[in-house]
């Protein structure tokens, strides 16, 4: 792994705030000793960060040590740059943790992570990063190959995907909006990772990201038609055309995930839809 005050001064120009915002912390974490590790991830570990990138940071705080220390974390948060808000919460996982969100006035923001280093010898893993504060070498980078899909998990996508498409349709019958609006979005989401992970792109799980650090890459041509406002109609033309996608998908699913096709899944949200008559 580089030298983190050697990958910081490499920074381009234009990433100036990001990197005084991250010497700050850093320098802040030496000297809190109850900081085990700090890390940088995303866009700015990629290599592919800009002007708006936010800083996706992950700490951890040394066994027995996360209640006294996590005020400290916060107001460290907030003393790095001129500050605008700050706010805290957690994500309702069984370990011990918090994310801090900040915002600062010339809209550089830090997205950190906060989570108790476990008191065994093992350490964190990581698809990918930087590490900029390690002083026990805990930190590991595994490859985004190894948080790629699962069998299960693309079956489960898929799956997903048209029992949403299905409730479009309940709704729609309802003539519930708001609700068919949302299972639609829903379904589009599990197609859009479907297809992202059939074009071997990581980090399909976010597929507005991962396209956005591939540009080579791109949803299926007419994928516009996959959005719809709150009317009937637009609604059920992008179920169908999303139905439709999703079915032709099918086979590669099948192939990548080792689970046979949902063929009479399929059928029946297909015909429940062209059953309905609002165009």
């Amino acid at each position: 792994m580089p030298d983190p005050q050697t990958w910081l001064s490499e920074l381009p120009a234009k990433l100036a705030p990001q990197r005084r915002l991250m010497d700050r912390l850093l320098r802040w974490c030496q000297q809190e000793d109850a900081v085990h590790w700090l890390m940088i991830g995303c866009s700015l570990a990629r290599g592919n960060a800009d002007r708006l990138s936010d800083l996706d940071l992950a700490m951890g705080v040394r066994p027995g040590r996360f209640d006294e220390t996590l005020p400290r974390i916060f107001a460290a948060v907030g003393e790095v740059g001129e500050l605008v808000d700050c706010y805290d919460h957690d994500f309702g996982q069984p370990y011990r943790h918090r994310r801090v969100f900040a915002l600062y006035s010339d809209r550089t923001q830090i997205d950190l992570f906060v989570a108790e280093s476990a008191a065994d010898s093992a350490g964190p893993t990581f698809p990918y990063g930087v590490t900029l504060y390690d002083p026990d070498s805990k930190i590991r980078y595994v490859g985004t190959e190894a948080v790629a899909p699962k069998g299960d998990e693309l079956r489960t996508w898929e799956y997903l995907a048209w029992t949403a498409l299905l409730d479009t349709g309940k709704y729609l019958r309802r003539s519930s909006l708001w609700e068919a609006l949302h299972e639609l979005e829903e379904g589009r989401r599990y197609v859009e990772r479907l297809w992202v992970t059939l074009q071997g792109i990581p980090e399909s799980r976010y597929p507005a990201r991962a396209l956005s650090d591939a540009p080579e890459a791109d949803m299926p041509a007419g994928f516009d038609a996959a959005v719809a406002g709150r009317d009937e109609r637009s609604l059920l033309r992008a179920a169908r055309y999303l139905a439709e996608l999703l079915d032709q998908l099918g086979g590669e699913v099948s192939a990548a995930s080792g689970h046979p096709r949902p063929v009479d899944f399929a059928r029946f949200v297909r015909s429940d839809l062209d059953a309905l008559d609002v165009l």
